[in-house]
């Protein structure tokens, strides 16, 4: 609402005019930009969340599940595993390639771990086969019987597939098959 004073006569007011006009008329113009404006606002953060979701989704969450996903692997036993991650200079991709580069490591180690037991397994049964040997001397007095008891041990205990024992021939310095085992 606004007034005015028309007309003074002798310092006294004596006809006033007012004018009105509806608050809705008033803030017609306004009331549109404001709710264009947060249309606008709201559309702007819909998408910037859509764009979040999606980009973290592809920038982060998968590479990270690729990452979880190799670590599980590792840690059922799979030294095979490796993360599969694009090699990229942020943090996500120099943890994978640390953790590809941790399993190669430990995949190595454990391949000459099995190939150290194979090994020692095998000169496991050569001592064993040793020392029954030098048993069998100790408590055999015969040559004859003691060659066939070495090959026996050196077969059936030492999973050997074939032993010998050759004589040197004094005349001839050759040698001469005493006792064979084995196939």
């Amino acid at each position: 609402y606004a007034f005015a004073t028309l007309r003074e006569t002798s310092g006294k007011p004596e006809v006033y005019l007012s004018a009105g006009i509806p608050v809705a008329v008033a803030f017609n113009n306004a009331n549109t930009a404001l709710l264009r404006g947060l249309a606008g606002l709201g559309m702007v953060t819909l998408l910037t969340l859509v764009i979040a979701w999606v980009g973290s989704d592809m920038f982060i969450l998968r590479r990270v599940s690729a990452l979880l996903a190799a670590v599980r692997r590792v840690t059922a036993g799979d030294l095979t595993a490796r993360t599969d991650v694009s090699p990229r200079s942020d943090e996500i991709g120099e943890l994978s390639r640390a953790f590809d580069n941790m399993t190669e490591s430990l995949e190595r180690r454990d391949a000459r771990i099995r190939e150290d037991e194979v090994r020692i397994a095998r000169l496991n049964r050569i001592y064993a086969v040793l020392s029954n040997i030098n048993s069998a001397i100790i408590r055999i007095h015969d040559r004859d019987a003691l060659l066939q008891e070495s090959c026996r041990i050196a077969v059936d205990e030492g999973r050997f597939r074939l032993a010998g024992v050759s004589l040197i021939d004094s005349g001839t310095f050759r040698l001469v098959p005493a006792h064979v085992s084995g196939n």
